[in-house]
C-alpha cells in the first residue's frame, strides 16, 4: 500500500486546495478512458484511478486525515508487514517459583488486527463478492520455457507411463512455474464483515479469560439488509466498550518493579502507573475500533441509499407543504372573490345618499346624551353650574356652600306680590325643573 500523500503527490503539510488541484490534476491524466485512447491497459489504470480517489477521500476530511497523519506508520505497516523491521523482544529472565497464568493469553493470539482495513485495497467493489483463487499467465521467458517442459512432460507421459512417479511430480512443477496464481480482495461487505467478526471473537475470548460480561456487536450483514439493522450495528460500532483487561499493555519495567516492591506506598504508585498504561491501551484500541466503524459508514453504499432516500422523503414532504399552501391561497381567492361580487350588487341596489363609505368619519350621538348635555344643574345658592346631580350633591356637602346657605338663612326675606294663577303655575314649574330639584335636594342634604 502507497501512502496517500505519495498517490496525490503533496507533502504532508499540504492545504486542502493544493490536494484539490493534485486530485484533479491526477483525475483528467488517469481516467481509464483516456487511458484506453491512450493504449494502455485499462484494468491499470482504473486500480491507479481508484487509489488516487481513495486518498483524495481520506486527505480531504479533516477527521480522517488527522487520524492518518497520527496513524500512518501502523496503516502502512498493516497492509504488507515484511517490509518494515521489527524488533525481537528481549527474553525474560527466568524466575524461580510456579509462574502465575496470565488471563490475557489465553486469547492473546487472537486479537484483531484491524489496520489493513483502513484502505481502500482492502476491497475490491461494492458488493457480497467473496475473495477468489485468479489465475494469471504472463509471457515471460521463464513462463516460456515452463509451457515447454510441461508439453514435454505430458507427451513424455504418454509415450512411457509406467513411469508416472517421476511423470507427475514435474507436470505439477511445470503447471506452477507456467502460470501464477492471485488471491483477489473480497466486496466491501464480506470484508467488514469479517473484520468485526474479528472484534466479536477476540471481545469473546477476553470476557472467557476474565469472566466480564461480554456484548457482541450487531451482525454487520450484506447489501440487501434492511436499515434498522444496518442503524443498530453503527450506532452499538460507533460506541464500542471493550471487555479486555489489556495486561498485555502493562511494561514488563513496570511490572518487575510492581513485584519487586516491598513496600505498600512503592506498590500503589507502581499500580497507578499500570492503571494508566491499561486504561490508555484501552483508549487506543477502543478509538481504532470506532473510526474503522465510521471509514466504513462513510463509503456504505447502504447508508448512501438511506440518505437519498430521506433526502427524497423531505422534498416530497417540501413540495406537498407548497401545494398546500398554494390551495389555502387560491381557497382564499376564491373567497375574497365572491364577497368581493356579492358586496359589488349590494351597492348597485342601495340608494345614492346611502351607500356607506368607510373613509368617512361617522360619528354617533344619541338623543338622551344631547338632552343631558343640554340640561344644566345649578346651585341657587352660590349660583353655580355643575354637570351632574352627583357634583352638585358633593357640592352642597362642602363647606363653601353651608356657609352660604346659612347667611342666606340670616338674611330677610322680601316677598314679591304674585298673582294666584302665577304662583301656582310658577310654583308648579319650580319643583319641576332641574334646578328647583337640586334646591330641593340641597336643602334637604344640610338639614
Amino acid at each position: 500500500m502507497r501512502c496517500h500523500y505519495a498517490v496525490l503527490g503533496v507533502a504532508r503539510g499540504a492545504t486542502e486546495d493544493d490536494i484539490r488541484k493534485a486530485y484533479r490534476r491526477l483525475v483528467i491524466a488517469l481516467h481509464p478512458d483516456k487511458a484506453q485512447q491512450r493504449g494502455e491497459d485499462p484494468q491499470k489504470a482504473t486500480e491507479a484511478f481508484r487509489e488516487v480517489q481513495a486518498a483524495y477521500e481520506c486527505l480531504y476530511d479533516e477527521q480522517e486525515r488527522a487520524y492518518y497523519d497520527a496513524h500512518r506508520d501502523a496503516i502502512l505497516r498493516g497492509e504488507d508487514p515484511d517490509d518494515y523491521e521489527v524488533e525481537e523482544p528481549p527474553q525474560q529472565k527466568k524466575r524461580r517459583g510456579r509462574a502465575k497464568r496470565d488471563p490475557e493469553d489465553v486469547w492473546d493470539a487472537f486479537e484483531a488486527e484491524l489496520w489493513p482495513f483502513f484502505s481502500r485495497e482492502a476491497f475490491a467493489e461494492f458488493d457480497d463478492s467473496e475473495s477468489e483463487q485468479v489465475l494469471i499467465t504472463e509471457d515471460s521467458l521463464t513462463k516460456t520455457i515452463a509451457r515447454i517442459l510441461l508439453v514435454g512432460v505430458q507427451a513424455a507421459q504418454r509415450l512411457a507411463p509406467f513411469l508416472n512417479f517421476l511423470w507427475t511430480p514435474l507436470e505439477r512443477f511445470c503447471v506452477r512455474a507456467a502460470t501464477t496464481t492471485t488471491t483477489t480482495p473480497p466486496g466491501f461487505f464480506p470484508c467488514f464483515r469479517d473484520a468485526f467478526e474479528c472484534v466479536n471473537a477476540a471481545e469473546r475470548l477476553a470476557a472467557q479469560a476474565n469472566g466480564a460480561v461480554f456484548e457482541a456487536l450487531p451482525a454487520f450483514g450484506g447489501s440487501g439488509t434492511a436499515w434498522p439493522q444496518v442503524h443498530r450495528f453503527y450506532a452499538s460500532a460507533r460506541s464500542f466498550r471493550s471487555c479486555r483487561g489489556f495486561r498485555e499493555a502493562e511494561p514488563d519495567s513496570l511490572r518487575e518493579a510492581f513485584d519487586a516492591a516491598f513496600d505498600r506506598k512503592e506498590r500503589r504508585r507502581v499500580e497507578k502507573q499500570l492503571a494508566a498504561c491499561r486504561t490508555e491501551a484501552r483508549r487506543a484500541y477502543e478509538g481504532q475500533v470506532r473510526k474503522l466503524a465510521d471509514f466504513c459508514r462513510r463509503r456504505d453504499p447502504r447508508v448512501a441509499l438511506r440518505r437519498r432516500q430521506v433526502a427524497e422523503a423531505e422534498a416530497r414532504e417540501a413540495e406537498e407543504a407548497e401545494r398546500r399552501a398554494e390551495e389555502a391561497r387560491r381557497l382564499f381567492q376564491e373567497k375574497r372573490a365572491a364577497w368581493l361580487r356579492e358586496r359589488a350588487a349590494e351597492v348597485k341596489d342601495e340608494p345614492e345618499g346611502a351607500r356607506f363609505d368607510p373613509d368617512d368619519e361617522v360619528v354617533v350621538e344619541s338623543e338622551e346624551e344631547d338632552a343631558v348635555a343640554d340640561e344644566e344643574v345649578r346651585c341657587e345658592v352660590c349660583d353655580k353650574a355643575f354637570g351632574s346631580a352627583a357634583a352638585l350633591a358633593r357640592h352642597c356637602q362642602s363647606k363653601p356652600h353651608r356657609a352660604a346657605l346659612k347667611k342666606r338663612r340670616k338674611a330677610p326675606v322680601v316677598a314679591a306680590p304674585v298673582a294666584p294663577d302665577d304662583a301656582s303655575s310658577s310654583s308648579d314649574s319650580s319643583e319641576d325643573s332641574p334646578g328647583g330639584l337640586a334646591n330641593r335636594f340641597a336643602a334637604m342634604a344640610t338639614e
